[in-house]
């Protein structure tokens, strides 16, 4: 048979057979609809075969002209005549066959498609071309490797499945800011910032936590956690240079109070290697680490944008998420990690960011603001960490390294505006609604209704005010 006749082959099983009887490759051609067929017409055909076997409706060739004339591509797919003359369909095998055909054909399209674009992007970047020929590699495994059958599936989904009489161990808790858990076993957590906003020196005060020897010895910026069992703890840094890389470790195990680095304690300095690299190198120190240690305590990645060539590619990004999730998962551990803030937003970069932050346990924030440091987080599964009410830390020069503080971060300039008025606006301790709050704030300090909302919001993110139960504002942490 020709291409264009194999093509028609699946369409006509396609359309008389029900879909649990389609083999592997049936089932991977019809899923990959129209990419997969080379002709435009069946490409637009099996479009329409694919969604009325996902919203569970009848598949016949009358559905399938239905369908295609009410989204007015009926003439494109070849008119109800090409349908109607489609060839009587073959027995199972012979179509599973011809779809083994047209995979490989698709395949062969990919492939070469990918051999174009690397030839394209090799004069222009080096890094986007190594990632190309990631996905290339990943195309010949999809040639090469066949699809599970149901069998397999099945095995996959028992293993998973919810058992009521087999409750998951107790959550533990690997990581804390008092009493909020912010990193559990078999989940990421993100630590982001602006440049140089002390992303770094959490990180640090975070890992010296799990290898001090004991509580209330070193100042870890509120960071609680126990390693009692001595699991590997991973670091993997990418962003710095050997000497900066070297002296956050040492920075950690003085901040830990340490002769020396303790042998579970693995840290490796990646910057410079291409992102593909870097991230075949992650699970293999995993895998090393957890073999060499009984088992992993925690991961932290300084920082997870070099781990992918374009923060914006959304199959990359959305990819290297779910292998993060799996390897947490594999190993029992949580895997932290930095990621840069938008300049002058409160925005992660990129695609790979909008879905860390989908996909992360605890997305920690870090403000600086005239040299203090705050920590806190609105965006996580358990009790957040109100802003006001985190961590602060500043540098110490006569230590060498971050140290917390008790003085409240700087407010900003809009903050400052509101402060002077707050004595008027909460008179006594009891609290206002929102509309009190505003009306009280718009007379006493002769302001439009607008600036009056905007002062509130300013006086929220600054923690002058706090909004408690029922909707009720007070005044806020920093002004008690």
């Amino acid at each position: 048979m020709t291409l264009a006749e194999s093509e028609q082959a699946i369409l006509a099983f396609a359309l008389v057979h029900s879909p649990d009887e389609r083999s592997a490759n049936l089932r991977a051609v019809i899923r990959n609809s129209p990419d997969a067929f080379a002709d435009q017409r069946h490409g637009l055909i099996a479009s329409e075969i694919r969604e009325l076997i996902l919203s569970r409706e009848t598949v016949c060739p009358s559905a399938v002209e239905q369908a295609l004339q009410r989204r007015g591509l009926l003439e494109r797919a070849g008119g109800a005549s090409y349908l109607a003359n489609l060839p009587d369909p073959l027995p199972e095998a012979a179509a599973e066959f011809e779809a083994e055909t047209v995979w490989q054909s698709y395949q062969a399209r990919r492939l070469r498609r990918l051999n174009q674009d690397v030839h394209e992007e090799a004069e222009k970047s080096p890094h986007r071309v190594l990632e190309l020929i990631r996905r290339q590699i990943s195309c010949l495994e999809e040639l090469i490797l066949p699809e599970q059958d149901s069998a397999q599936q099945l095995r996959v989904l028992d293993a998973r499945r919810f058992d009521g009489g087999k409750r998951p161990p107790p959550l533990r808790p690997i990581y804390s800011v008092g009493d909020a858990p912010i990193a559990t076993p078999g989940n990421i957590s993100v630590i982001a910032a602006q440049v140089k906003a002390g992303k770094s020196a959490f990180l640090e005060a975070m890992m010296a936590a799990a290898v001090v020897p004991g509580t209330g010895i070193a100042d870890t910026l509120g960071v609680v956690s126990s390693n009692p069992m001595g699991g590997a703890i991973v670091h993997l840094d990418t962003e710095q240079a050997p000497d900066d890389h070297w002296m956050l470790v040492d920075r950690m195990r003085r901040r830990a109070k340490l002769e020396g680095v303790p042998t579970h304690f693995r840290s490796v300095c990646l910057t410079g290697l291409p992102a593909i690299e870097c991230r075949k190198l992650l699970p293999v120190e995993m895998d090393f680490a957890a073999e060499a240690h009984g088992g992993i305590h925690s991961v932290f990645v300084d920082g997870f944008g070099d781990l992918v060539a374009d923060i914006n590619d959304a199959a990359e990004c959305n990819a290297f998420v779910a292998e993060l999730h799996a390897l947490a998962i594999k190993h029992d551990c949580p895997i932290i990690g930095v990621l840069h803030m938008n300049p002058g937003t409160e925005k992660t970069r990129g695609h790979l960011g909008s879905q860390l932050e989908r996909k992360a346990e605890t997305n920690l924030q870090l403000a600086k603001t005239e040299e203090v440091v705050e920590v806190f987080s609105t965006k996580q599964r358990r009790a957040p960490i109100l802003r006001g009410k985190g961590p602060r830390f500043a540098w110490d020069a006569t230590e060498g390294m971050h140290l917390s503080s008790s003085r409240p971060a700087h407010l900003s300039a809009l903050a400052r505006k509101v402060q002077p008025y707050l004595d008027e606006v909460f008179p006594e301790p009891a609290g206002k609604s929102y509309s009190g709050l505003k009306v009280t704030l718009m007379r006493v300090a002769a302001v439009a209704e607008k600036t009056a909302e905007r002062w509130i919001r300013e006086a929220l993110i600054q923690a002058l005010i706090e909004k408690g139960p029922g909707g009720i504002y007070t005044r806020g942490v920093c002004e008690k």
